[in-house]
C-alpha cells in the first residue's frame, strides 16, 4: 500500500497560502465581471449613510467615521452632503470663498441650531441672529445637523475652515447622553465589512440576484432600530445594577422622601470625559486660526416629561408594580401618591418628574420642585435635553478658554420669565424652542455675538 504523500508546507504558512489562492480567483473573477458587464447593467452602491442606518439607526450621521466628509464643494459652493438632508431641510449653500468685507458668522449644533421644527420655513434661533450696533456686512451659515452631539461639533468645524469663519456660535448638548446610548448600536466593524463588500461587482451582483434592487430603509424602520437598540443597551445596563452618571445630587426635599443617589455606568459614564474632549478639540482648532467662539449652554423644558420610565437598581416586580400603582392614582390623590411612590423607588424618572410637577402646581417655594425636575432630567436614561452633568461641563469650557465665551441661557431666560423653571410656551416638546424661545435666544445671542466681534468682550 502506497504512502500518502505529506505537503511540504508547514502548518502555520498552510492557511496563508490557501487565503492567497482564495484572493487571486476572487480577484480574477472580479476583473472578468467587470469586463463582461457594462457601467449601465452594473447594481449602483451603497450610499454609506443609508449603510449605517441599516446597522445602526437614525441618528448615526453623527459617526464621521463612518459618513465621511460633513461638507462638499461644488461649482465653487460649500454645501453638506445631500445624504444626510433630512426630508423637509434644504441644504447648506453658500460660497466657498468668502466675500470681502464679510464677517462671516458660523453656527453649529444639533436639531434646534438647525431649526427643527420650523426649519422647513427657515426657522429656529440662527435664521434671526442679527448684529445689535453697525457693523460690516453680516453673513450667518447655518451647519446644525439634527441628532449632532458635541463630538460631531468639533469634526464639522474642523471642515468648516474652509468658509473662514470669523466666529462661531455653538449650541450643544441635547444629543450627549441619547448619544452615548445610540453609540452602542453602531457597530463599525460591520459596517466595514459591508462597506468593504459593496465595492466589489460580484458581491452587488450576488446581492441583486438574491434579493432584488438595493434600496434605503425607510425612515420607521431606522427610527424603529434605534428604539430597539436603546431600549436593549437601557435593559442591559439596569439588569446589572449599574448605575449612570447624570449629575443629580439631588432632589426632593420631603419628610420620608428618600434622595436619589449620583448614578454611573459603563455607557453613559463617559459622556462627561467626552463633551469635554469635544469643546477642547474645537477650542484648540479655534484658538489656532484666531476665531472666537460663542458658546450656548443650553436650557432644559424642565415640564416636558421624561422619555422613559426606569425602575432603579434593584427595584423587584413587586416594588415596580407598587410604584405603578401610586402612579396611576396620583392624578387624583395629587403629592401624596407621588411621595408614596418616589419613596419606593427614588431612582425613577417618572415618578420624580410627577412629584416636581405636583409640587410646582402648589405654588409656594419652587426650589424643591426645580430640584426633582432637574433630578427627572439627569435621570432619564434616553434624555434628549442636557442634564445638570453637560452644563456644567459647558459652563467649565467657558473657564478653560480665554477665546471662548459662555452665554448661560438657563440663567439668562430664568431671569427674563421670572421663574427657574421656564414656562411652556417657550418650547415645543423637551429640548426645542418654540417661537418665542427662539426669538428670545436669538435676541440673547445676537447681543453678544456683536460685543465679541467689536472686540467689547
Amino acid at each position: 500500500m502506497r504512502a500518502r504523500r505529506r505537503s511540504r508546507l508547514p502548518l502555520w504558512l498552510r492557511p496563508v497560502v490557501g487565503l492567497a489562492v482564495a484572493t487571486a480567483v476572487l480577484g480574477l473573477g472580479e476583473a472578468g465581471l467587470r469586463g463582461a458587464v457594462s457601467e449601465e447593467a452594473r447594481p449602483p452602491r451603497m450610499d454609506r449613510m443609508a449603510l449605517a442606518d441599516v446597522g445602526a439607526g437614525a441618528y448615526v450621521h453623527r459617526r464621521d467615521a463612518v459618513a465621511g466628509p460633513w461638507l462638499e464643494v461644488v461649482d465653487g459652493r460649500v454645501r453638506t452632503r445631500p445624504a444626510r438632508v433630512p426630508e423637509g431641510i434644504s441644504r447648506i449653500d453658500v460660497a466657498a470663498e468668502k466675500p470681502p468685507g464679510t464677517l462671516r458668522v458660523v453656527a453649529l449644533g444639533g436639531s434646534t441650531t438647525r431649526g427643527v421644527p420650523y426649519d422647513h420655513v427657515g426657522g429656529g434661533f440662527v435664521a434671526q441672529l442679527a448684529p445689535t450696533a453697525p457693523m460690516a456686512r453680516w453673513e450667518v451659515v447655518n451647519l446644525g445637523v439634527p441628532g449632532m452631539d458635541a463630538r460631531g461639533v468639533a469634526e464639522l468645524a474642523r471642515e468648516a475652515r474652509r468658509l473662514e469663519p470669523d466666529l462661531f456660535v455653538v449650541y450643544t448638548g441635547n444629543n450627549e447622553v441619547m448619544g452615548d446610548l445610540l453609540d452602542a448600536c453602531v457597530r463599525p466593524g460591520q459596517v466595514w465589512l459591508a462597506t468593504t463588500l459593496d465595492r466589489s461587482l460580484g458581491f452587488r451582483l450576488l446581492r441583486r440576484a438574491l434579493a432584488g434592487p438595493w434600496t434605503p430603509p425607510p425612515a420607521e424602520v431606522a427610527l424603529q432600530a434605534q428604539a430597539a437598540c436603546v431600549g436593549g443597551r437601557i435593559a442591559e445596563a439596569w439588569s446589572r445594577g449599574r448605575r449612570r452618571t447624570a449629575g443629580a445630587l439631588d432632589p426632593v426635599h420631603a419628610p420620608g422622601v428618600a434622595r436619589p443617589a449620583q448614578r454611573w455606568d459603563p455607557v453613559a459614564g463617559a459622556v462627561r470625559a467626552r463633551l469635554v474632549e469635544a469643546v477642547d478639540v474645537l477650542a484648540l482648532q479655534a484658538a489656532q486660526d484666531q476665531v472666537p467662539v460663542l458658546l450656548a449652554v443650553p436650557p432644559v423644558h424642565l415640564r416636558s416629561p421624561p422619555g422613559r420610565a426606569l425602575g432603579g437598581p434593584g427595584t423587584t416586580a413587586e416594588t415596580a408594580a407598587a410604584v405603578d400603582a401610586h402612579v396611576r392614582r396620583a392624578p387624583v390623590e395629587g403629592l401624596p401618591a407621588w411621595t408614596a411612590a418616589l419613596r419606593l423607588d427614588p431612582h425613577r424618572a417618572d415618578v420624580l418628574h410627577g412629584w416636581g410637577r405636583a409640587r410646582l402646581d402648589l405654588g409656594g417655594d419652587m426650589a424643591p420642585a426645580r430640584a426633582a425636575l432637574q433630578a427627572a432630567v439627569d435621570h432619564d436614561y434616553a434624555a434628549r435635553r442636557p442634564t445638570s452633568a453637560v452644563q456644567d461641563t459647558l459652563r467649565a469650557a467657558c473657564r478653560r478658554w480665554d477665546h471662548v465665551w459662555c452665554v448661560d441661557l438657563p440663567e439668562v431666560l430664568a431671569a427674563q420669565a421670572g421663574e427657574a423653571v421656564l414656562p411652556s410656551a417657550w418650547f415645543v416638546d423637551h429640548c426645542h424652542p418654540s417661537t418665542e424661545g427662539n426669538r428670545r435666544i436669538a435676541a440673547v445671542l445676537s447681543a453678544r455675538a456683536t460685543a465679541v466681534l467689536q472686540g467689547s468682550e
